[in-house]
C-alpha cells in the first residue's frame, strides 16, 4: 500500500514538471514568433538555437516520458475490468505527444528557414526527419489526433499524397466534419495526382449538403408544428447562412468539374483491394481521359455537354457551379461575403512557432512549406473554374450542330444555332470580365518592402491573363466562322475587334 502511493505521488510530481517543461518551450516558441516580425530572421532563428532546447535533448526528453506513460497505462488497465473503461483509456493521448509536436514544429521552422537562405542545400532531411519522429510518436499514441495533423502536413510538403490519405482516413471524418475537414486532404490529392480520391471526397461533400438540406426541412417543419418557433429560426439560419453559402461546398463543385475527365468511377468488375483507403477505388483496367465523364472531344461529348446543362440548375450538383460563375462577374467583397467560411482552423492550435494557416506568402521560394488556401483563393479559383466550363460545354453545343462554310461564305444559321451562339457570346463577356477583375483586383499592396512579389505576382496573372484572352478568343472564332461577323456583333459581342481575337487565339 506505501508503496503504491509513493507511486502515485512520483507519477504526478513527474507529470507537473513535464507540464512545466512543456509549458516554458511554448512561451519560448511564442517569443520567437512574436518577435519575428519586427527582427530579421537570422536573428530570430538565433534567438531560438540560444534559448530553446534542440531538437536532440526534445527527442531524448520525450523517450523518458514513454516509460511514465507505460506505467500510467498498465496501473489504469489492471484497474479497470470493464471493456469499455479499457476503451476510453486507449484513446487518451500520452503527456509527452506534446514535445514531439515541438520538435516538429521546430524542424519545420528550421525548414524554412534554410531553404530560403541557402536554395542550392538540400533540406529535404529536415522534413524526412520531422516524418519518422511522427511515425514514433503515433506508434505509441495511435489516438491523438493533432499528431495525425501534423503529420499530413509533412507528407504532403513531401509531396507523398498516399501516406497523407492513410492517415486522413485514420481520423474517422464523417458527416458534418467533412465540410469542416475536408480541406486537410483536398489540396494535397489535387497536388499529388490523386484525382478520383479527390473527386469522391468533393461527391461526400456535395452528398452531405444535399442530405443536409433535406433533413433540416423535415426538422424545421416538425419543429414549427410543435410550436418551436426558435428552433425553427435556428435550423433555417444554419441551412441558410452556413450550409447553402459554404465555401467547401464551392470548391468539391469547381474540383469535380475539372477532375471529371481524369477518372473512372469503376463498373461491376472494379474491386477494392483488402485494407486500401475509403477513397481509393481500383480498376481492373485503366481507360482513357474522358472514358466516364467530361468533355475530351470524343463521341459522347454532345450528350454529356446537354446533360451538364440541364444539372446546372440543380444546385446540389458539380455542373451547378456553371450557373454560379454567370452570376458572378468580378470577386468582390459582395461575392466574398456570400460564402460562409466553415472550415475550422482550431485544429491546428497546437502550433505555436510554425502557423499552416497563415497567409501564403507570394514569394514561394520564401514560403515552401504547407500552407491553408485562404477564402479569397478558392473563391476565385472555383469561379474560374466555373466560366471555363461555361465556355467548354457551349462551344462543344455549338459545333455539334453547325454548318461549314460554302464557297466561302457563312452559311445561314438556323434559330438553335443563333441561340447557342448567344448563350456562348454571354459566356465570353462573363469569363472576360471576371478574369480581368480577377487580376486588377489582386495588385493593391502599396507597400514598397513587396515591389518585388509583387512584380513576380503580376507576371503570374499576366500569363494567367494570356491563357484566358487566348481561350475567350477562340470561342470567338468559333462564332464568327459559325454565324458570321456581323451576326457576332449583332448579338452582343461588342468587348473587342474579332481581327485582334483572332492574333491573340493564335
Amino acid at each position: 500500500m506505501t508503496y503504491t502511493n509513493s507511486k502515485e505521488q512520483d507519477d504526478k510530481m513527474t507529470r507537473k514538471q513535464l507540464r512545466s517543461y512543456i509549458c516554458s518551450i511554448q512561451i519560448i516558441y511564442q517569443v520567437i514568433h512574436h518577435i519575428s516580425t519586427t527582427v530579421s530572421a537570422a536573428d530570430a532563428h538565433n534567438l531560438l538555437e540560444e534559448y530553446a532546447p534542440s531538437i536532440p535533448q526534445l527527442i531524448h526528453k520525450w523517450h523518458s516520458t514513454l516509460s511514465i506513460n507505460n506505467d500510467i497505462t498498465s496501473t489504469t488497465t489492471a484497474s479497470n475490468n470493464n471493456d469499455d473503461d479499457n476503451n476510453a483509456q486507449q484513446k487518451e493521448v500520452l503527456p509527452g505527444d506534446e514535445i514531439i509536436l515541438l520538435a516538429i514544429q521546430r524542424l519545420h521552422y528550421d525548414y524554412n528557414y534554410h531553404h530560403s537562405f541557402s536554395s542550392q542545400k538540400d533540406t529535404t532531411y529536415l522534413l524526412l526527419y520531422a516524418a519518422s519522429l511522427l511515425e514514433g510518436a503515433i506508434h505509441h499514441s495511435p489516438y491523438n489526433p493533432q499528431l495525425k495533423i501534423a503529420a499530413i502536413q509533412t507528407y504532403a510538403t513531401l509531396h507523398a499524397p498516399s501516406r497523407s490519405l492513410e492517415l486522413y482516413d485514420d481520423l474517422g471524418i464523417k458527416h458534418i466534419q467533412l465540410d469542416s475537414c475536408a480541406y486537410l486532404i483536398l489540396p494535397t490529392l489535387l497536388h499529388g495526382g490523386l484525382y478520383a480520391e479527390a473527386v469522391q471526397l468533393c461527391a461526400s461533400i456535395i452528398n452531405l449538403h444535399s442530405t443536409t438540406s433535406k433533413d433540416v426541412g423535415n426538422y424545421a417543419a416538425k419543429s414549427y408544428e410543435n410550436g418551436l418557433f426558435t428552433k425553427t429560426k435556428e435550423m433555417m439560419e444554419f441551412q441558410c447562412c452556413n450550409m447553402n453559402c459554404s465555401l467547401t461546398l464551392l470548391q468539391a463543385k469547381g474540383v469535380i468539374m475539372d477532375c471529371a475527365a481524369l477518372i473512372y468511377s469503376g463498373d461491376d468488375s472494379t474491386h477494392k483491394k483488402k485494407g486500401a483507403s475509403s477513397l481509393s477505388p481500383f480498376s481492373s483496367s485503366v481507360l482513357p481521359l474522358g472514358a466516364k465523364h467530361g468533355i475530351c472531344g470524343g463521341d459522347y461529348d454532345l450528350e454529356r455537354a446537354t446533360k451538364m446543362i440541364h444539372d446546372s440548375y440543380n444546385f446540389f450538383s458539380a455542373p451547378s457551379i456553371m450557373t454560379i460563375a454567370s452570376s458572378s462577374s468580378t470577386t468582390t467583397s459582395t461575392t466574398k461575403d456570400d460564402y460562409s467560411d466553415n472550415r475550422d482552423s482550431t485544429i491546428y492550435d497546437f502550433e505555436i512557432l510554425h502557423h499552416s494557416t497563415s497567409p501564403r506568402n507570394q514569394d514561394k521560394e520564401q514560403q515552401p512549406n504547407y500552407y491553408i488556401t485562404t477564402k479569397e483563393e478558392i473563391i476565385q479559383d472555383s469561379l474560374l473554374r466555373g466560366h471555363a466550363h461555361n465556355l467548354l460545354v457551349r462551344a462543344t453545343l455549338i459545333l455539334s450542330v453547325a454548318k461549314p462554310p460554302k464557297k466561302g461564305k457563312v452559311t445561314k444559321p438556323d434559330s438553335i444555332l443563333l441561340s447557342r451562339c448567344e448563350s456562348l457570346l454571354q459566356s465570353v463577356q462573363n469569363a472576360n470580365l471576371f478574369a480581368s477583375a480577377s487580376c486588377d483586383g489582386s495588385n493593391e499592396d502599396n507597400n514598397e518592402s513587396n515591389q518585388g512579389k509583387k512584380k513576380e505576382k503580376k507576371e503570374e496573372q499576366m500569363i494567367q491573363l494570356n491563357m484566358w484572352n487566348s481561350m475567350i478568343g477562340l470561342c470567338r472564332i468559333i462564332a464568327v466562322l459559325t454565324i458570321g461577323e456581323e451576326d457576332v456583333k449583332n448579338n452582343g459581342d461588342s468587348n473587342s475587334n474579332n481581327a485582334t481575337d483572332a492574333k491573340t487565339a493564335t
